[in-house]
């Protein structure tokens, strides 16, 4: 059998339901645009390899076997066992935005991987360290960091994605953008500066 795009769609869409997966929270996972998952399901679209691949991998079936070139569903080698992590919404790489916790879905990663949530950048602040808007950063919870690393911070109940340079008097917040200046906060000064978390990876929406 060829790649039959309306087989594929229509398995997709099951795999989808049965999984309780939406085009939104498949996006999520394949950083891929919700439109993209819709004209995918429709038949529309062919995915890369790639794509193929991680799609297979969520549902655990036989790549071939969702391109409709195979009747075997099951795959012929077992996948990496996985665990997933919640987007818990957006968070600023400019100003600091709101930081509620809107939930937006999960995205899976591999086990053994230390992330404690994801959430979705807005803003190019941070694009000298290839962080661009619309990127998902990776976060391990912890209130610590060393001087430099990239860090999830909440100023004022707002959150922010900076370079972290602690100091005896001072937290510095530092973009990697020319275009922005540091944010300065003084001990003492009234606002509320606490690390979230160590961004561990980003991955970036791709199509």
């Amino acid at each position: 059998m060829a790649f039959d795009k309306s087989v594929f769609g229509n398995r997709l869409r099951t795999l989808m339901h049965e999984g309780g997966d939406t085009i939104y929270t498949l996006a999520a996972y394949l950083n891929l645009r919700p439109s993209t998952i819709s004209r995918y399901t429709s038949g529309m679209y062919v995915p890369k390899a790639p794509t193929l691949s991680l799609m297979a991998k969520r549902y655990g079936v036989n790549p071939a076997w969702l391109m409709g070139e195979e009747e075997n569903k099951a795959p012929s080698s077992p996948f990496t066992s996985s665990l997933s992590v919640p987007i818990l919404g957006d968070v600023a790489a400019g100003t600091p935005i709101w930081a509620e916790e809107n939930y937006e879905g999960r995205v899976s990663i591999d086990e053994g991987e230390h992330i404690d949530f994801a959430l979705r950048v807005r803003g190019d602040s941070m694009t000298g360290a290839r962080i661009f808007s619309g990127d998902i950063v990776y976060v391990r919870r912890q209130p610590k960091v060393e001087n430099g690393e990239i860090a999830v911070v909440l100023v004022d109940n707002e959150a922010t994605v900076k370079r972290v340079f602690l100091h005896s008097d001072k937290v510095v917040l530092k973009p990697e953008n020319d275009a922005y200046q540091d944010m300065v906060y003084y001990n003492g000064d009234g606002h509320d500066v606490c690390v979230l978390g160590k961004v561990i990876f980003v991955k970036g929406r791709v199509d």
